[in-house]
């Protein structure tokens, strides 16, 4: 079934738009759940993967996991004490092995409510934290094409 025939909302760039009025998060409830299960004590969830398509192939470029900065303050302590709680639990290893089987980086993004301010940090390459207007990530994020991350990891691994 083609896109526009299940009557999605789509942005005149044809980004999908979210398609429901409220701002609840449907899956709390699930991942609440989950990490209660005496299974395994390792789940994790992936905030986002950028990908792009090139040549009808779909190729990521960046997994990225995003923390909300709620104190106004955000000093040198703050991002260090995100860093921490990433490397502390795990889940900095596990989102880095993640994008390593994409071949592409992970990211920390830390930004502002308002989204004004953001705070990228790179855990692949352990290099950040680079601090950022709405515009300039912006532009980050549109400069992850598959061409450059390859050259960036080429560049790194040798």
């Amino acid at each position: 079934m083609a896109l526009s025939e299940v009557g999605e909302k789509r942005y005149a760039h044809g980004a999908k738009m979210h398609q429901r009025s409220d701002r609840e998060d449907r899956t709390h409830d699930y991942r609440a759940w989950r990490r209660q299960q005496e299974s395994t004590p390792y789940t994790n969830d992936i905030d986002h993967v950028e990908w792009r398509v090139e040549h009808n192939r779909i190729i990521p470029v960046a997994v990225l996991e995003l923390t909300r900065i709620d104190d106004n303050d955000c000093s040198g302590a703050y991002l260090q004490a995100i860093l921490k709680r990433y490397y502390a639990q795990g889940q900095g290893r596990f989102i880095v092995h993640c994008a390593d089987q994409l071949n592409c980086d992970a990211y920390i993004v830390a930004y502002y409510q308002d989204l004004t301010v953001f705070h990228l940090y790179n855990l692949s390459a352990q290099q950040g934290w680079k601090i950022m207007s709405h515009i300039q990530y912006s532009q980050w994020l549109r400069s992850l094409t598959p061409q450059a991350i390859h050259t960036k990891r080429r560049m790194r691994h040798g």
